[in-house]
């Protein structure tokens, strides 16, 4: 709150990115990039090139695996929030979780 107050007047915030824990991927296509699995900081990356300060995040629901049960589904979609919201503490001046 103390950075968002600070930086107010001038602060250039991304409404909509998606990151996603690339441990559990193999390789990523190249060249397609929507639904593309992006890590945090491959995002981040991307602000710096684009002059954008911070970002809401949340997991990325193209990229995200469900095995198609109840409990897989749910341990599925638990795993990303969970890395969107230690993306967030680890750059918590660049990054706004939000979960799905």
């Amino acid at each position: 709150l103390q950075h968002l107050t600070q930086h107010q007047h001038r602060i250039v915030i991304d409404a909509d990115t998606h990151a996603s824990d690339l441990s559990t991927y193999g390789e990523r296509p190249g060249l397609y990039y929507h639904g593309r699995p992006l890590a945090a900081e491959e995002i981040i990356a991307e602000m710096d090139g684009a002059g954008v300060d911070m970002a809401n995040i949340w997991q990325n629901p193209a990229a995200t695996r469900y095995p198609g049960d109840t409990a897989g589904n749910y341990a599925a979609l638990l795993a990303a929030n969970e890395y969107v919201y230690l993306a967030a503490c680890r750059h918590p001046q660049r990054l706004l979780p939000s979960g799905w």
